[in-house]
């Protein structure tokens, strides 16, 4: 029964952002449910690490890198990775940068962009991209990674949250669009968790001591705790499920309304 609900056999998905983080559990979690994998970074070195491991696991991976700002790049990695597997019927949007901890007033031109264009344009571009052939193809399931901080309203994030809110919108926008094509869109939004992304905030004098007090479950997320939610947004068991936000933060958010 389980096997109906939550199989992806057959099935290939493609991971942005794979090669490290909530990226790589999600890519492993993606294998481990049956599913092949087209593996996109601009770090080679540790995707190869991660297609090993997705062998080991008995699926196949395919090693891309690109930058995802780059829209003939992404275009050039979708056309791969369908020639290579056939299809792509799952799209994990992964890839973003939180940028540096400051207030809006601070930030520069570069750093404003730089944030803006990976976290946004980066996302735009793979959905283009892989939308198109799913269109074609009967359908498929893509999963936005916005962020909490999309959601609330916080002090030193504005451009990383406002980034993140728009990936939010975008997913409801894009589900009324394409429901048609048999194509489900959703968002996970995950809080703190413990990845090279929020180390440097850690490093903040009390950083990590005042962060667990606001989250009611007391302990940063690891990259294990999104691997079942992704593979159930990416299975048969979501096929009514579409343009929803899935919170996945010990309860921080809702400590914050």
């Amino acid at each position: 029964m389980l096997d109906r609900y939550f199989s992806l056999k057959g099935k290939v998905a493609m991971v942005t952002g794979a090669s490290r983080g909530l990226g790589k559990a999600m890519a492993l979690g993606m294998a481990e449910a049956g599913a092949d994998v087209i593996l996109v970074s601009r770090n080679e070195v540790l995707m190869n690490e991660t297609a090993l491991q997705i062998n080991e696991l008995g699926r196949k991976a395919l090693v891309t890198t690109a930058d995802i700002m780059d829209p003939q790049e992404i275009k050039d990695v979708v056309n791969k990775g369908i020639e290579h597997f056939g299809s792509i019927d799952i799209l994990i949007n992964n890839a973003g940068i939180s940028g540096t901890i400051k207030l809006f007033s601070q930030y520069t031109d570069s750093e404003y962009a730089e944030i803006v264009n990976t976290n946004m344009l980066g996302t735009v571009n793979s959905t283009r991209h892989v939308a198109e052939h799913m269109i074609k193809n009967g359908g498929g399931k893509i999963i936005n990674i916005a962020s909490v901080l999309g959601t609330i309203g916080t002090y030193y994030s504005c451009i990383y949250s406002m980034t993140k809110a728009a990936i939010i919108q975008m997913t409801k926008n894009l589900a009324l669009e394409w429901a048609r094509y048999h194509i489900n869109i959703n968002t996970i939004a995950p809080g703190a968790f413990d990845t090279d992304m929020i180390k440097s905030q850690l490093a903040l004098p009390n950083a990590k001591e005042a962060l667990l007090k606001n989250i009611p479950l007391r302990r940063f997320g690891i990259p294990d705790d999104i691997v079942g939610l992704a593979i159930l947004l990416a299975s048969p068991a979501a096929a009514y499920i579409t343009g929803a936000l899935f919170p996945i933060d010990g309860g921080f958010a809702i400590s914050k309304m």
